[in-house]
C-alpha cells in the first residue's frame, strides 16, 4: 500500500529509502526517527538543504497506514532518538551574565549531531533565565534574576532532558567608607575652582582657621575667602543650590536647597558623604555650627523648623527645634546662628503682616529674632525673643527692623543683617536692644543692597554678602 510523497520535493514512492530523495538535491541530510505506536511504521525525515552558504531545513512527515496484529498497540512509544543539553548542571551564575547551553542529538545508529544553532530553546521562569534569539549565539541564557529554571532543547517533536541553571542575585558591594580628611585637624578651605566671580552671594560663615566661607545661591558655589585680603580665593561646585555652610575642624557642611540635603566635604573639596541624606530636608535655607559641642543645626522653612545633627555619629538628634505645635513655634525663619557659650540658638523671622494701612490688620505677626536654649536640660526650650516691626506702602516702622536676613553671634553682640533698611544691626545680648547700625542706604561706597547675611574676624572685621550688588563687603573694625 503506497502514497505519493510531499509536493514540491519531487515524487517517491514509500517503499524507496530515504536516501534516494538526496539525489535530488545540492546537499540532504537525513534525519530518521522511528515509533511504535500501534502502527506499522512512522517516518519522520527532516531535510536540510544548503545552498550558497545557507542552510535551510525542510520537515517532511510520512505516515504508513496498516495495522499490525489487528491494529494492537506495543504500549509507550519507543524513542528513537535523543537530544542532550551540555552542561545539564552549570552551577550558579549570577543575574546580569550568561550561560552557554549547546544541544546535541543522538540517532539510533549511535552518531550525533549538533543542533544547538537550529534548536528551540526553552526556559522554565523567564523571569530567572531567558533566551532572546536577537541576543548572542542560539542557547545563550541571559540569568536576569535570582532563582532556579529548567533548560530544555526541542527539535521535530523532542524534548530534551532538562538542565538546571541557578542564578543568584548581584550583590552590590557597600561602598567604600570615605577616607578622612587628611591632617591638619583645622585647616584652611583649600579649593581646586579658581572661578570665583559671584552672582548671588547668600551666606557666609567663619572658620575656626580664620577664613570664611561663602555661598552663591546662583552659580551653585562655595568660595574660599582670604581674611588677608578679604577677596575671594577658590571656589568649589555644588551639584544644586547652595545655601547655607560652615565648617567643623577640617570638615565643610553645605545646605543644598535642589537636593534637600546636608552635604559633607573635605577642607579640599573631596566629597565625604552626607550629615542630611538626599531628599530628608524639605526646604534648608541656612546653618550654623556650635564646634565645641559638634552639633550642626539646619533651617528647614518648609515645616518650619530646626533640625540639631550630632556631627561625630552623622545622625539627627530626635528633637526638632520651634516646630508646631511647640510653645513659640516658628512662623517665617529665614536665618539662624548659636552662641556655644550660653548654648543659645537665635533665629530671624520674616514676620507676616495683614492690611495695607499705617495700622496692620489683626493676625499679623512681626518682625522678630527668636532665642532657643539647646542646653540638655532645656532643649528646645523658648527664651524670648527681639521683636521687630513692619513695612508697607508706608514705609518702615520705627522699631527697628521689618525684613531680617541673616546673623551671627560675636563677643556678646547680635550681628543681623536688614534687608529693606540696607544696614547690619547690632544688638547687645544682655539687653536685647539695638546698640548700632553698620551700612548706610544711598549711592554711597558703604551701600548695602540686599544684605543677605553676616560673619565677623577675630580682629573684629564684618564681613558681609552684598547680593544685589554681587561682591562680598567688610567694614573693618566695625564689630563691637
Amino acid at each position: 500500500m503506497g502514497r505519493k510523497g510531499p509536493v514540491g520535493l519531487g515524487h517517491r514512492s514509500v517503499g524507496k529509502s530515504a536516501n534516494e530523495v538526496g539525489t535530488q538535491m545540492n546537499k540532504v541530510v537525513t534525519l530518521k526517527l522511528q515509533a511504535r505506536a500501534g502502527w506499522r511504521g512512522q517516518f519522520l525525515h527532516g531535510v536540510y538543504l544548503a545552498h550558497a552558504g545557507l542552510l535551510v531545513m525542510l520537515a517532511v512527515l510520512f505516515a504508513v497506514a496498516g495495522c499490525q496484529n489487528g491494529g494492537k498497540g506495543g504500549g509507550a512509544p519507543e524513542p528513537t532518538a535523543t537530544i542532550t543539553v551540555t552542561p545539564g548542571a552549570p552551577g550558579s551564575i549570577t543575574a546580569g551574565e550568561y550561560q552557554q547551553f549547546t544541544a546535541t542529538i543522538t540517532y539510533l545508529d549511535g552518531t550525533t549531531q549538533d543542533i544547538t544553532n537550529i534548536a528551540t530553546w526553552a526556559s522554565s521562569d523567564i523571569n530567572v533565565a531567558v533566551f532572546n534569539p536577537t541576543d548572542g549565539p542560539a542557547g545563550n541564557a541571559f540569568a536576569q534574576l535570582g532563582g532556579t529554571a529548567t533548560i530544555t532543547a526541542t527539535m521535530a517533536g523532542i524534548t530534551s532532558s532538562p538542565a538546571v541553571i541557578t542564578v543568584h542575585e548581584k550583590v552590590l558591594a557597600a561602598p567604600a567608607p570615605a577616607e578622612p580628611c587628611p591632617t591638619p585637624t583645622v585647616a584652611n578651605p583649600v579649593f581646586s575652582g579658581r572661578d570665583v566671580r559671584l552672582m548671588y552671594p547668600f551666606r557666609i560663615s567663619r572658620t575656626q582657621s580664620g577664613w570664611f566661607l561663602a555661598s552663591d545661591l546662583k552659580r551653585n558655589l562655595i568660595v574660599s575667602i582670604d581674611p588677608a585680603t578679604g577677596q575671594a580665593s577658590r571656589s568649589l561646585h555644588i551639584d544644586g543650590a547652595p545655601t547655607g555652610v560652615v565648617m567643623h575642624g577640617k570638615e565643610i557642611f553645605v545646605a543644598n536647597k535642589t537636593r534637600q540635603s546636608i552635604e559633607i566635604f573635605c577642607f579640599d573639596g573631596k566629597p565625604l558623604g552626607h550629615l542630611a541624606a538626599e531628599g530628608t530636608l524639605g526646604d534648608p535655607m541656612d546653618l550654623a555650627v556650635d564646634e565645641t559641642a559638634g552639633l550642626v543645626f539646619a533651617l528647614d522653612i518648609s515645616t518650619p523648623a530646626i533640625r540639631v545633627y550630632d556631627i561625630a555619629t552623622r545622625t539627627q538628634l530626635g528633637t526638632t527645634i520651634g516646630a508646631p505645635p511647640q510653645i513659640g513655634a516658628l512662623i517665617a525663619p529665614i536665618g539662624i546662628a548659636v552662641d556655644p557659650v550660653l548654648q543659645t540658638l537665635y533665629v530671624t523671622e520674616r514676620g507676616i503682616r495683614y492690611g495695607n494701612g499705617s495700622v496692620p490688620d489683626a493676625g499679623s505677626v512681626p518682625a522678630s529674632i527668636q532665642i532657643f536654649s539647646y542646653a540638655a536640660a532645656n532643649f528646645g526650650t523658648r527664651l524670648g525673643e527681639i521683636s521687630g516691626g513692619f513695612c508697607g506702602s508706608f514705609g518702615c516702622s520705627d522699631t527697628g527692623f521689618s525684613n531680617p536676613r541673616g546673623l551671627t553671634v560675636h563677643n556678646g553682640f547680635i550681628y543681623m543683617t536688614e534687608v529693606l533698611r540696607g544696614q547690619v544691626m547690632v544688638f547687645d545680648l544682655s539687653s536685647l536692644t539695638l546698640v548700632a547700625a553698620l551700612g548706610l542706604t544711598g549711592e554711597t561706597d558703604r551701600e548695602l543692597r540686599m544684605p543677605s547675611d553676616v560673619a565677623i574676624h577675630s580682629n573684629g572685621d564684618v564681613y558681609v554678602t552684598n547680593t544685589l550688588k554681587r561682591t562680598l563687603f567688610v567694614f573693618p573694625g566695625g564689630a563691637q
